[in-house]
This record gives C-alpha cells, structure tokens and sequence, in this order.
C-alpha cells in the first residue's frame, strides 16, 4: 500500500484485520478513491498500478483543480446525457455543445508545459526541484460566450427517489428502501433565453437520522431536505457548524493526541472550520427570502463541502438534509458562482459562543469564536429543489421524534427544538402514529445510534 503498511502496524499476513484496512483507508485517501475501506474495484485496479502511474494521476488531478480556478471554469463533462454533451445557441444562431473545458484546458496546459507523460513529468521535477513560487504562463483559448463577468446563473437539485416510510419495522428488523436515482445537482446558465446544463454532479438529501432530545435520550428523526424555491444569498468560506442541543453528545468529544498523550476534547473537527467539519471547506446558505422587511427564513439546509465521501458515493448515504459534494467540487463551483456573480464581500463573521455539556464525567466547554468568511451575492442565486420520485407508502415526511426499537423511554417523545441547524430538514407530517408502532421493551440506551454515512439498523 505504498508504504501505508510497515511491520509496525502489527499486520498479520493473509488476514484482512484493521491494520489492513486502516492501511488501505489512507490509500484510498491519497489516491482519491471514494469506496468502502474493502478491496473493491478502483482500489485494486490502483493497486494494480505502478507508484509512478498512480504519482502521473495525482499530478494530473492536481494541475486540474489549478487549471478550472485560472481559467475561472467548471464545465467538466458531468452535464453530458446518452445523447451527448448540452448545446447552447450562439449569437450567430448556430448551435455549440457545452465542451469539458476542465479535461481540455488540462491536457493543453500539460502537454505546453510537458506534464503529460510520465517522462515529461520526471524530467520536469529534475529540473525544478523546488518551485514553491515557480509561476508558468500558458495562452488558453476564449471562453465560450456564455461566460462573462455576470452570468445568470442558477442551481437544480433533483432528490431523485425518496422514501419517508421507517426503515425499520416494530421488532427493529431493517426494511429495504432501494434507489435507482440518486441525488442530482446541476449549475444551469441562462443563456440566449435558454437554460444551459454546465455540470451535473451526485450530492446527497436528508433521510432517518439519530438525534438527541431534550430529555437526554436518542431517538430516530427524518431529516429531510426542502422542496421548492430557494435562493443562497450567502457563501461562506471556513464556515463553522453550531452543532443544535440535538446533537448526540458522543458525536461532540473525541480522543485525540495532545502533547503525546491521549486525552479526551471537544471534537472541532466536526464543528470546524476545516475540511473534516461538517459544512467542510465552503457552504452556501439556502434560504426563502423575506418580503416587505421580513428577514429571510432559514430551515438550516446548505450545499457544502464534505469529508464523508461514503454518504455521498454509496447507496445507503444520507445527510441531516443539506446537499453535500466533496470538498473540492464546493471549492471549484463556488469560485466559479463568485467570479461570475456580483458580491459584496461581508468578512470575517464573528461570534461569541460558548457551551459547556457534559459526557461522563467529562465537563466540556465548546468555544466559536466565528461563523467564517462570508461573501453575499448580489442578486442571491435562485435555487429549485425538486420533490424527486416518492417511492413507499408514506407519503409526506414525518415530523417528530420515534423511538429507537428496543428502547425503554421515560415517556413519550418531547418537541421538536427550534433552531435553524436543529430545523434542519424538518418534515410536516406527525409521527405519533409511528412512535405508537416501536416497542419499548429493553433498557435504555440498548439501542446504538448510527454513524454518517451508515443504513440504519
């Protein structure tokens, strides 16, 4: 695993164990492949590979991410359908296709420049060996002329198929929910009167999570994402998650090196600003806009960049409701939306927050001191979320809590909170009649919560 796994990791040969699979884990990161930490096909096809195939790729997807924010583009293909690429008219009334300027735009850069080989790459690096401000000129072609300082742009989420019914029947026995069509994201350009697909790529909705109630018990919620017109107003760069009084308090401390010894913190990584966090590296804020000096209402959803490429790459992931895309896609499409948007940069938004909880016997005391970097775009940015197919009985989504199965609860299940992230993905119907249906029957806090990313049990 290139050098992932050594003698010391305490691997025994022939056996698929932890160190095998934590090795593979950081394999799979360095090379960008998002599968289970299993022996899987991409993962072994790079495996298969030589080091320097594998180095020639990763110096090409890095070349890329510099290529799309220089030429300021994102079409990459993904808009592309059995029929081809997307056409756009011209001003001189012809039709072009919508061409991936992100391969394009590569391939021309490493081939001036002589990366485009795994010769050219090695004699590049000999003969730079330190290029930390090494700065290369290369002529690109126009862009096409839709683009533009201005652009009016726009975002289409199709949830694609949905399921509200619990996944779960009264014993706690998992119930399948299969999906054909995944969550679907699209950047749309109007143009010439028409609507130009620019990319199309997979994200994620809501769907039954644990969450934590005021009376200190979890308990299962559908965390839906919002059907309708929205807009984002607000791009935030570094953007910190303030996790709801909802949030499981396991999921808010962590052990972690400090100082060479393992001690017990509040889990930052999780509340951010970074890439692990929970609204990762970008985000931007869907809101309904308020009218006649109303403020806007927030529901707690945002397309954001995320770490937890499972929820987004396997059949069984889900969000909290917000429309996740890996780090690096958020990064491209929202230099993308503010180089081609009017803004108002707004800064550094910040803060004084403080909260202590208690887990064990561990008093913890979280502090952020902002929410990030904000830009406000000017217009904001219209936003459709499409209802997606309703696969099931269940027709509407559930609003409530429901019982874990096989947990003993003190009484039935207490309201809702209020904020906009404990909002997050609320549904509207009541789920009294699904809390009626789950036994309780063994001790409390029998049942174990799920983790991002996992079906439930």
């Amino acid at each position: 695993c290139e050098g992932f796994l050594d003698a010391k990791s305490g691997h025994k040969k022939g056996l698929f164990d932890d160190a095998l699979r934590n090795a593979i884990k950081r394999f799979q990161q360095k090379h960008m492949i998002y599968e289970s930490h299993f022996l899987r096909k991409g993962t072994v096809e790079t495996l298969a590979r030589s080091t320097l195939q594998n180095d020639v790729l990763a110096l090409q997807r890095s070349l890329r991410e510099r290529v799309v924010d220089a030429a300021a583009v994102i079409e990459d293909g993904s808009a592309d359908t059995s029929k081809g690429p997307p056409q756009f008219t011209t001003s001189s009334s012809t039709k072009q296709p919508v061409t991936n300027l992100a391969d394009d735009l590569t391939t021309l850069v490493a081939q001036t420049l002589g990366l485009d080989t795994a010769e050219g790459a090695l004699a590049f690096f000999r003969r730079h060996p330190s290029f930390a401000h090494l700065k290369a000129a290369v002529r690109l072609p126009p862009r096409p002329e839709y683009h533009g300082p201005a652009m009016d742009l726009s975002i289409v989420i199709d949830r694609g198929d949905i399921w509200y019914d619990l996944p779960f029947d009264e014993t706690g026995k998992a119930l399948p929910q299969p999906r054909k069509k995944f969550p679907g994201f699209t950047l749309l350009v109007k143009h010439r009167n028409q609507r130009v697909p620019l990319i199309r790529w997979r994200t994620t909705i809501g769907g039954w999570r644990a969450e934590q109630a005021a009376d200190g018990y979890e308990y299962y919620r559908y965390k839906g994402s919002d059907v309708g017109p929205r807009v984002i107003r607000n791009v935030v760069a570094g953007p910190v998650w303030i996790a709801p009084e909802s949030t499981p308090i396991r999921s808010l401390a962590k052990n972690k090196f400090v100082f060479g010894r393992r001690q017990p913190v509040v889990n930052y990584n999780e509340l951010g600003p970074g890439y692990l966090s929970a609204y990762g590296l970008v985000a931007g804020y869907f809101v309904v806009p308020g009218k006649d000096g109303r403020p806007d209402w927030d529901n707690g959803i945002r397309a954001h960049g995320s770490a937890e490429y499972l929820s987004m790459y396997s059949p069984t992931g889900f969000s909290h409701g917000c429309h996740r895309l890996p780090n690096h896609l958020a990064i491209r499409l929202y230099s993308f939306i503010l180089r081609h948007r009017n803004i108002r940069v707004a800064g550094d938004q910040t803060m004084d927050y403080v909260r202590q909880f208690l887990k064990g016997d561990e008093v913890y005391e979280m502090r952020l001191p902002s929410r990030g970097f904000s830009y406000q775009l000017e217009p904001p940015l219209p936003v459709d979320v499409l209802e997606g197919d309703i696969k099931g009985e269940q027709k509407t989504p559930l609003d409530g809590f429901v019982p874990k199965p096989g947990v003993e609860y003190p009484g039935p299940p207490p309201a809702l909170p209020d904020s906009p992230e404990a909002r997050a993905g609320g549904g509207a119907a009541s789920a009294a009649d699904a809390s009626n249906k789950i036994k309780r029957k063994s001790p409390a806090g029998a049942a174990a919560g799920i983790e991002e990313g996992e079906a439930l049990p």
